[in-house]
């Protein structure tokens, strides 16, 4: 690492103050802090770039469990079954996509009756249609 040996360096030999050359080299001055801390731990070579693989991952499988599942899926292949697992990438693929929209949406007559524009058939239908709608009148004559 280059970059970081000079800057090192700059601030070990020289002096410089790392705000100053994180502004110059585009850098954090927290990477400039990390640097000195790997080089006072472990010289030039501590700051080779490092390996981002986890140490250790707490819910894997014991060794032991691995093998025995190993074992019985072989012999289940020996008799002739195979073991189906209930959900693999390979299954998803075969699924049919859910649907999108779960509602159905519907246009309200009274939006068509507005966005109509004004004088053409489907307003002076739109117009009558609405004004029938709104209060039935009772034409037949009254029993007195």
């Amino acid at each position: 690492m280059a970059l970081g040996r000079s800057v090192l360096d700059a601030v070990l030999l020289e002096g410089r103050s790392p705000t100053e050359l994180a502004r110059t080299h585009g850098i954090s001055r927290s990477r400039i802090y990390q640097l000195v801390a790997r080089f006072r731990e472990g010289g030039y070579e501590a700051l080779d770039a490092r390996s981002l693989r986890p140490r250790s991952c707490p819910r894997a499988i014991a060794s032991e469990v691995q093998d025995a599942i190993v074992r019985l899926r072989r012999e289940l292949a020996d008799v002739g079954q195979t073991v189906t697992r209930p959900y693999t990438p390979s299954t998803r693929a075969s699924r049919p996509a859910p649907p999108r929209h779960r509602h159905r949406s519907t246009t309200a007559f009274a939006t068509i009756a507005s966005t109509s524009p004004a004088g053409s058939p489907s307003a002076t239908s739109a117009a009558s249609t609405t004004s029938a709608l709104a209060a039935p009148t009772n034409t037949s004559p009254s029993p007195s």
